[in-house]
C-alpha cells in the first residue's frame, strides 16, 4: 500500500476502521469527522474540501464533458442517448460518450448542452471507471493508433505508451 493512502470503512458491527500509513492526529480527525457524520442528514453532495462541494465538482465535470464532446462532434464518434447500451434507462439521466471508450451519465437537464448526435442506445465496451479515465487521458494516442491490445481492448500495455 502506498505510504500516502488511507482507507476508511465501516466494519461488520458498524465501527469505523482506518488503515494505511497516516499520522495519529489525522486518524483521530478523520474518526471524529466520520463519527460526527454518522446519522447526519448532510448529503454526500454537500461535503466540501473547503473550496468545492462534491455537487459543484460533478457540475464542473458534466459541463466540461458536454462542451468537450460538442467541440469534437465533427471529428470523432460522439453521441448521446436516453438509453444505456443494454437498452435500460435511468429516470432523469442520459448517457453521452466518445465511441464506446469514454461514457458518462449526465442529468437530463444538460441534454441540450450536449450538442452531439442522438443515437437509439448508448455504446459501452465494458470499461470500468479506471479504464474510462485511462481512455480519456490517452484519447489522442487512441485516435492516432487505435485500440491497445489488452483487457477490453483499451487498457494500457505494461510499458509506457508514447503519445
Amino acid at each position: 500500500m502506498s505510504s500516502n493512502v488511507m482507507k476508511v470503512r465501516f466494519n461488520t458491527v458498524g465501527k469505523i476502521e482506518m488503515y494505511g500509513f497516516v499520522s495519529q492526529v489525522m486518524v483521530q480527525l478523520m474518526m471524529d469527522l466520520l463519527n460526527m457524520m454518522k446519522g447526519s442528514t448532510v448529503s454526500v453532495g454537500e461535503l466540501s474540501d473547503g473550496y468545492h462541494t462534491f455537487d459543484e465538482l460533478y457540475e464542473h465535470r458534466n459541463v466540461l464533458f458536454c462542451k468537450y464532446i460538442s467541440a469534437m462532434k465533427t471529428s470523432r464518434d460522439v453521441w448521446k442517448s436516453k438509453c444505456n447500451a443494454d437498452g435500460s434507462t435511468w429516470d432523469g439521466w442520459f448517457v453521452a460518450g466518445i465511441s464506446d471508450i469514454v461514457t458518462y451519465h449526465l442529468p437530463l437537464s444538460m441534454w441540450d448542452m450536449c450538442n452531439v448526435p442522438e443515437i437509439e442506445k448508448g455504446k459501452w465496451n465494458g470499461h470500468n471507471a479506471n479504464e474510462g479515465l485511462w481512455n480519456l487521458k490517452n484519447i489522442q494516442y487512441l485516435a492516432l493508433n487505435g485500440p491497445v491490445e489488452n483487457h477490453k481492448g483499451w487498457m494500457p500495455k505494461p510499458h509506457k505508451l508514447e503519445a
